[in-house]
């Protein structure tokens, strides 16, 4: 229920600044000049925030960290992908994207080089595939970026270290002087690979009645500590 609520707050919030402005093509906003929900080539955003997560083994608060890099501008001013990486720990588990940081390292400090190589490129884009964001500007300040982390690697307190996923959604509202500031608020789906059980489970899940699913299949069974659902808020600045 309280997941409910939150979610509903979320969604009025993000529609309220969606109808009370205007997205207006020929202001400053429409000139190249990385203002508000329009993401310049060469844009670092560093935030910082807390996650809740309603995993299988409980439920837990997290601190967030994470970067956004866009390296390369697009034609359109409504869209645009940035590389993203985050580190999560709470006091159960700890989490990091290895590819997605060092893609961003990569493009940050080698640019020059990889834009004179295509291979190197080539490379750098499928490194980056595993954790991107698409930007999708909605007003002047207001996106909304669905985002994927495919090849995370994450550890449960007294336990094994896994190969995990997720997929979700962020809303970022721009602020301050130049945008230079945001709000985000987050919510994704995560699983784990290697699962013996996980292609069981999903199609069990579609299809079975859940009121069968048994404390067996839930707790005996060999299963990824990090299936579940998480939630987050975070403030970033944009370099």
């Amino acid at each position: 229920m309280k997941k409910v609520l939150l979610v509903s707050l979320l969604s009025l919030f993000c529609l309220k600044i969606v109808m009370a402005q205007g997205y207006n093509y020929y202001s400053d906003y429409a000139n190249k000049s990385a203002k508000g929900a329009f993401h310049n080539d060469i844009e670092f955003i560093i935030h910082g925030g807390v996650l809740q997560s309603d995993l299988r083994y409980g439920n837990c608060t997290a601190i967030d960290l994470g970067i956004d890099y866009t390296p390369y501008e697009t034609e359109n001013d409504m869209f645009s992908y940035s590389f993203i990486t985050n580190f999560t720990k709470s006091k159960d588990y700890w989490s990091i994207n290895p590819l997605g940081a060092s893609s961003i390292v990569l493009s940050m400090f080698c640019k020059k080089i990889i834009d004179d190589n295509e291979t190197a490129k080539t490379i750098l884009m499928i490194m980056a595939g595993e954790s991107m964001s698409l930007n999708f500007a909605l007003t002047e300040h207001f996106e909304v970026a669905p985002y994927w982390n495919l090849l995370r690697v994450s550890h449960w307190q007294g336990g094994s270290t896994y190969i995990t996923g997720s997929v979700g959604v962020r809303a970022n509202y721009y602020f301050g002087p130049e945008d230079r500031w945001s709000v985000r608020a987050r919510g994704e789906y995560s699983w784990g690979y290697g699962n013996p059980d996980y292609y069981k489970e999903w199609i069990y899940n579609i299809f079975g009645d859940s009121g069968e699913w048994t404390d067996y299949y839930k707790y005996n069974k060999p299963h990824t500590p990090f299936k579940g659902w998480n939630y987050g808020i975070s403030i970033g600045y944009r370099f």
